[in-house]
């Protein structure tokens, strides 16, 4: 399966429709293949393209420019995690992401959660915006599909290996500080719960 552009690819010897989404798409990849600064293409992207737009743009630009291999894909993730993560700022926009990188792969479900968990793991989609995603009005009907709940059970099962982490670093710091306290019994530090020395962690 191949996946499919919000946009129709550009005839031989067409000419670009100023302002299209597809000429955009290709404005867009031709800053990212010159290597100009991120500020200036970030600042490029919020003056030309509506807010509404800038999920379905970037995830389709560079899901479509790595497409040829998930290893490609991959490289272009990493390489472009900065742009992801400005379009992927808010909860709303992470949901926004997960439906435009699903609608890309809509011939493929194998794919999308093949990308789902790429971006994942980089931080850029968490669980959150991809139940928001499969339980919106218009992405529902994807709940009737096996692959759908085996991508959910693989998201269920990280989400629960991350909190075991969490829980398990918590009370060696619990531990960590309760040992220090008895050895310091005059230090005030000693009932700072170990929660608040924790880094922060995205939900």
């Amino acid at each position: 399966s191949e996946g499919r552009c919000a946009w129709a690819p550009l005839a031989e010897g067409a000419h670009a429709e100023p302002g299209a989404l597809g000429t955009k798409s290709a404005a867009l990849l031709n800053r990212l293949r010159s290597k100009a600064e991120q500020v200036d293409v970030l600042d490029w992207l919020h003056r030309t393209v509506d807010a509404s737009d800038l999920p379905t743009l970037v995830a389709h630009s560079l899901l479509s420019a790595g497409s040829k291999s998930v290893s490609h894909l991959e490289r272009l993730l990493d390489k472009f995690q900065w742009l992801l993560a400005d379009v992927a700022s808010d909860p709303r926009a992470r949901a926004n992401l997960a439906a435009a990188s699903a609608v890309f792969w809509d011939s493929s479900p194998q794919m999308t959660w093949i990308v789902f968990q790429k971006l994942i793991r980089r931080e850029i989609l968490d669980a959150q915006s991809i139940f928001a995603w499969v339980c919106s009005a218009e992405h529902r009907h994807r709940l009737a599909h096996h692959s759908t709940w085996e991508g959910i059970q693989l998201i269920f099962e990280r989400a629960l290996s991350q909190f075991k982490d969490t829980e398990r670093d918590f009370k060696l710091e619990e531990k960590r500080y309760a040992e220090y306290g008895d050895r310091n019994p005059d230090d005030d530090d000693e009932d700072s719960p170990a929660a608040q020395r924790l880094p922060a962690q995205r939900g």
